[in-house]
């Protein structure tokens, strides 16, 4: 049983599923292009209408015959029973190619028993998994533990337990979410190795992807003639338009002879692939790109580096799955030719692999899922930094018959950093939302190893044997930076330019794709509601003076204006710096609760007062479940402070309608007009700052007789603490799945949901007392997707401005682009190349700095001080930690676990089970993290939970491991625990 389990993400597993027949035809594609002349097999085949026959004869025309071949192989295998239909095209007397028909049925049954194979030996790691856990509480069947979808490309390659020594699995912020709440490291076990669930059905249960009307009946449209070529009715077309499919399913394959037409073998198959369930299998569609697409993506065709804008809504991934196919299947071209001609020239030395890289979990999938479904003849695979896959991403990236993968910033980012792959193993890199590549964006970072690769190689790829890869980058607004001077826009934007490397920036010109592109974009009405505060608001007046007495405790009484805003907060945790450092635990101590009655307030402001006051009382209550509150003097003090106004707070709090919230009110009214407007039809989305506000705000509106219709649900993002509103990756695509089909028709999100999420039937969005700039103002706009759909915003003054700046910075992008376009080019390319260079050289000495400090920083000796206790309660040393797996700090010291720790249950059901314990100071009862999975529950503690004293005296409190500067020993195999847990109390 693995060691490491955690409260973080899961990345959700239920992947599509190939027929048999689909991947053998992937394993002998090459073959079959060099060998096959469609010319000659599409007289012999049922399934081809005249228009495929049309599109298949330009190709050849335009490419030659190896071009055909692709374009035959590729909108064959999305027709019912193409299988059969081919081979017997293939045996037929006048095409004489029945040597490939006899390799395919061949390749097949290996194929088949190789997957007969691969279950049993599923079936044998599930009965040794179950006999291997400790007791039925503890245990989770294989199933649960390790899904075998994650890979799902040549070879079927099944999951098995997770490799715990992979560090480059760790999640960042970018590739989970951008950070929702300022939340601590939980100090847990870490997240990649969290067992998966399967509490949600199949992602695509429902039919996501069914045909938008049935195939025509083969008897109206088929006939013979005497040598049994197809006669095809003109004006036959069985895809039906561009979002059309057929589901591929495991057919007969006997030998069907010449000419006859076996009507059993035409119906539509249903049974299970390879006992996959049902609901997993996939219907392909053919792609068909607006011309405007085209357009956008005919730069990158000629092998140009470039940025494509477009708006939101407008197909930007479909544009990226084009410029893909294209790129890859030119590859083939050139390695059928390189063959035919036996030649070996340099760019075929490498296979051509191309990496699609996004921001964030739940646009993988999304993006996975796209790519699946257009690109049957690819081997496409997916990672992420919480994947559990046995096969690793450096193992994929090495993998020859692997086309596509699709990953996440942070973990290509952080695997180039450990040096376990290079950029020059990919042919083509696609950035999803590349406006990101900035500052320390993992994006940029990944574009720095690019530019010192492409530096030390030369100008030009062809002056080295090191491949540099083409970059694509995709978004729907560079953005300003933030500058309302259209000179510093630009700046920006050639800023950005230069650190993806791009030639050009691309967006719609033609004025005919201009009026299909506006046809296609949907420009959501804007309407700003600006709104007082709640006025009066006895609940703020009583926090008030509760915090004016906690201030003057601490010694800066009067000092502070601004109380439930995020001013104050800074100052507050300004001040908490200084007195940690000082050795004044009392206002260190101060400092803490007054963060939480701001929060408190700033709920309040947000939304009722109840939830104010439960941001308040949970502070309080869990510190006194554990006995924290009589730990010091102070924490006594601060106690009695807040029991003497509890009650009075309360019954503030109970007053919700005498005292109402005007955001609130504005927000009921515009939910009860959009829901006339749209009667049964709407669906709309509500962005926040806050996970806690999420789940404020569907409590309030499912306590509203006129809005619980609405089915209010949180969608926030899977970093954090679950008492945040965290959710897992499978969570978050239920809930989107639940939110297309209409189960639910409001969510309530963070900033995950702004970019990428595709959901056509959103009537309506509203950015609730939130604003941060012109990108998420055009990203939450392009949610709302739908015709007459509306942008509303409701907020505080203050906030509503800074919406409105947000607007002109917006204009002013737009302009910025054109007036950049209009730059000749030899111009620009000469900006782009100072600006890079530039950015280079600061790039460089900045980290060499960085490498100093970290040199002159960096100790093998610091003191770690409970944060709860008295400033001179020493816990341990750095020497008495260590470090497993790269990512978990434990304690390993009996003497120290004995006299210092206090274990106790954990709270969560689920956790509790796996044998997981939380782990406390024995003196405080300060929460120091959990502890790993028995049988070796050594602590596991988060470094937030002390002050650390380095050796110049200096005392800081970190959040984060990576940020300590501290030398730790590293150790791969954990020994026998020498202390016994007695668990106290349930936590």
């Amino acid at each position: 049983m693995p060691y490491i389990v955690c409260d973080g993400a899961e990345e959700e597993l239920d992947d599509f599923v190939d027929a048999p027949e689909i991947e053998v035809l992937r394993r002998v594609r090459c073959k079959l292009i060099n060998d096959i002349v469609p010319s000659n097999l599409i007289p012999y085949l049922r399934c081809l209408v005249p228009k495929d026959e049309s599109q298949i004869r330009a190709e050849e025309n335009t490419g030659g015959e190896h071009k055909a071949a692709i374009a035959f192989l590729e909108r064959i295998v999305k027709k019912e029973n193409w299988y059969d239909d081919l081979l017997s095209a293939l045996r037929n007397d006048q095409v004489k190619q029945g040597h490939l028909a006899e390799m395919l049925d061949t390749e097949l049954m290996k194929y088949k028993q190789e997957l007969e194979r691969k279950e049993q030996e599923r079936l044998l790691r599930r009965q040794q998994h179950q006999q291997e856990c400790i007791d039925e509480g503890e245990a989770m069947t294989y199933e649960d533990s390790y899904s075998d979808g994650e890979t799902h490309t040549q070879g079927e390659l099944t999951a098995s337990p997770p490799n715990t020594d992979n560090s480059s699995d760790k999640p960042t912020q970018s590739q989970d979410s951008k950070a929702d709440d300022d939340d601590d490291d939980d100090g847990g076990p870490t997240p990649s190795k969290l067992p998966r669930r399967e509490e949600h059905g199949d992602p695509i249960e429902g039919g996501q992807y069914q045909p938008s009307s049935p195939p025509p009946s083969y008897d109206d449209v088929m006939q013979q003639d005497s040598a049994g070529r197809i006669i095809k009715k003109e004006g036959d077309d069985d895809q039906g338009g561009s979002t059309s499919g057929t589901k591929q399913a495991d057919g007969n394959h006997g030998n069907q002879t010449s000419g006859h037409v076996d009507k059993e073998n035409l119906q539509p198959q249903t049974g299970n692939l390879h006992g996959s369930p049902e609901g997993k299998r996939l219907t392909y569609k053919q792609l068909e790109p607006r011309g405007y697409q085209e357009e956008l993506a005919a730069p990158a065709h000629n092998g140009l580096n470039c940025i494509i804008c477009a708006p939101t809504g407008t197909g930007k991934t479909y544009v990226a799955i084009m410029i893909a196919k294209n790129h890859m299947e030119s590859a083939w071209a050139k390695q059928v030719e390189s063959v035919e001609n036996q030649t070996d020239t340099a760019d075929n030395s490498k296979p051509q692999k191309t990496l699609i890289v996004v921001n964030q979990i739940h646009l993988l999938n999304q993006t996975y899922k796209r790519l699946k479904t257009f690109l049957p003849l690819f081997n496409i695979a997916k990672r992420s930094g919480v994947s559990t896959a046995k096969i690793q991403f450096e193992d994929l990236a090495k993998m020859d018959d692997i086309d596509i993968i699709i990953t996440t910033g942070g973990l290509l980012s952080n695997s180039l950093k450990d040096e376990k792959t290079s950029l020059s193993m990919f042919s083509l890199i696609v950035f999803d939302e590349c406006h990101h590549a900035m500052k320390d964006h993992p994006y940029n970072m990944i574009m720095v190893n690019y530019l010192r690769i492409k530096n030390q190689c030369g100008v030009t790829t062809s002056a080295s044997s090191v491949r540099i890869p083409q970059i694509v980058g995709l978004t729907a607004s560079p953005g300003t930076g933030g500058k309302s001077n259209l000179e510093a826009a630009k700046t920006h934007i050639k800023t950005l330019c230069s650190n993806l490397d791009a030639n050009c920036l691309v967006t719609v010109q033609d004025p005919q794709n201009k009026e299909e592109l506006l046809r296609v974009c949907n420009n959501p009405g804007q309407v700003s509601k600006s709104t007082p505060p709640r006025n009066p608001d006895p609940f703020m007046q009583t926090v008030e003076i509760m915090m004016s007495e906690i201030e003057k405790r601490a010694g800066f009484a009067d000092r502070f204006q601004d109380r439930g805003s995020q001013p104050y907060e800074s100052m507050i945790m300004e001040e908490k710096v200084k007195a940690i450092s000082s050795k004044m635990q009392d206002v260190s101590t101060c400092c803490e609760h007054l963060v939480v009655y701001n929060n408190a307030l700033r709920m309040s402001n947000d939304c009722r007062m109840e939830d104010g006051l439960k941001i308040i009382d949970q502070f309080y209550n869990e510190r006194a479940r554990r006995g924290q509150h009589e730990s010091t003097k102070i924490e006594s003090w601060l106690y009695t402070v807040y029991r003497r106004k509890a009650s009075e707070l309360y019954e503030i709090s109970q007053e919700e309608e005498k005292y109402p919230n005007p955001k609130l009110e504005m927000l009921k009214g515009t939910l009860l007009s959009e829901m006339d407007d749209n009667s049964g039809e709407f669906r709309g989305i509500i962005f926040v700052k806050t996970r806690s506000l999420t789940k404020a705000i569907c409590g309030y509106i499912q306590k509203d007789d006129t809005l619980e219709t609405l089915k209010p649900t949180p969608l926030t993002g899977v970093k954090g603490k679950c008492a945040d509103g965290q959710m897992t990756q499978a969570e978050q695509d239920a809930t989107i799945q639940r939110f297309a089909k209409g189960d639910c028709k409001l969510l309530v999100a963070t900033s995950v949901a702004e970019e990428g999420l595709d959901i056509q039937e959103c009537r309506m969005v509203i950015n609730y007392n939130h604003a941060t700039n012109e990108i998420s103002l055009r990203q939450s706009r392009g949610r709302a997707r739908t015709m007459h759909s509306k942008l509303h915003f409701i907020g505080d003054t203050d906030v509503a401005l800074r919406d409105k700046v947000n607007v002109f910075l917006d204009q002013q992008m737009e302009k910025a682009v054109e007036e950049i376009q209009k730059i000749p080019r030899d111009e620009f390319l000469k900006d782009v190349m100072t600006i890079q260079s530039t950015l280079l050289i600061k790039r460089t000495h900045k980290e060499e700095i960085a490498k100093l400090k970290k040199r002159d920083s960096d100790e093998s000796s610091v003191k770690f001080y409970c944060k709860g206790c008295n400033p001179e309660n020493l816990v341990c040393e750095s020497s008495d930690i260590c470090k497993f797996d790269d990512t978990n700090h434990l304690i390993i010291d009996a003497d120290i676990v004995n006299s210092k720790i206090k274990f106790r249950e954990h709270r969560d059901s689920k956790k509790r089970a796996l044998g997981l314990k939380k782990i406390y100071c024995k003196r405080c009862n300060e929460d120091w993290g959990n502890t790993l999975v028995p049988p070796q529950c050594f602590p596991v503690i988060k470094i937030s939970s002390f002050n650390l004293e380095y050796s110049n005296g200096a005392r800081k409190r970190i959040k984060q491991w990576s940020k300590a500067n501290i030398s730790l020993q590293s150790i791969n195999i954990l020994p026998i625990p020498a202390f016994n847990i007695v668990c106290e109390e349930n936590d």
